[in-house]
């Protein structure tokens, strides 16, 4: 990455001195903060799901019943869970 930095700051007309260092420190941040948003993201989706399965009894065939009678999972969706499920099941088989 430092070569990187580099190569981009000693080009013709970039940045000097504190400029560069500056810029390599908001690139920096710029990847921390988007790795810190992605992992908030998914701790927000798991809290979402869990609360969802609370106001259901904390079982998922009501859950998957009220989407299939909305209108909101198709019978791929169905067959795209089933697939996944198979191969977590054989994932856990010693």
């Amino acid at each position: 990455m430092i070569e990187r930095i580099e190569r981009y700051a000693f080009r013709p007309g970039a940045p000097c001195g504190s400029d560069r260092r500056r810029i390599a420190i908001e690139r920096v941040q710029r990847h921390a903060f988007g790795a810190a948003v992605v992992a908030a993201r998914a701790s927000a989706q798991r809290r979402l799901v869990d609360d969802l399965l609370a106001l259901f009894g904390g079982r998922s065939q009501p859950v998957m019943t009220h989407l299939i009678e909305a209108g909101k999972l198709s019978l791929e969706d169905v067959q795209q869970a089933e697939k996944l499920v198979r191969e977590m099941a054989q994932e856990k088989k010693p």
